[in-house]
């Protein structure tokens, strides 16, 4: 019995779904695996990272690309501004009837 075959696309959506269905722990979980071990002192003093900085994380392993401290603090801001605003338009209550208010006019010359 052979398997079906499965082109890139199949592949990266059964992999997004299995990372939608893990939750965002699956995501952090292998981040804070490849840390070394410290010692219980040091740990007890040190906060959680802040879901930015673990969006941020996960970017550098994605694209490995060397950043300096300014680069870094910049990309973490928008990554703040972006989770900011995606609040706010989850706060608005949507039903499945509601579409977007497209503004569209279509313009006809005269004559």
């Amino acid at each position: 019995m052979t398997s079906p075959a499965v082109n890139r696309r199949t592949f990266a959506k059964q992999i997004a779904a299995g990372s939608l269905a893990a939750g965002p722990l699956a995501i952090a979980a292998p981040l804070a695996a490849e840390e070394p071990a410290k010692d219980a002192s040091s740990s007890a003093a040190e906060r959680p990272a802040t879901p930015p900085e673990l969006v941020l994380q996960l970017l550098a392993q994605t694209y490995p690309h060397p950043l300096d401290d300014g680069q870094r603090a910049e990309v973490l801001r928008q990554i703040e501004e972006d989770q900011a605003r995606s609040k706010v338009l989850s706060s608005f209550p949507l039903t499945n009837a509601d579409e977007p208010a497209p503004v569209f006019a279509a313009w006809r010359s005269e004559g």
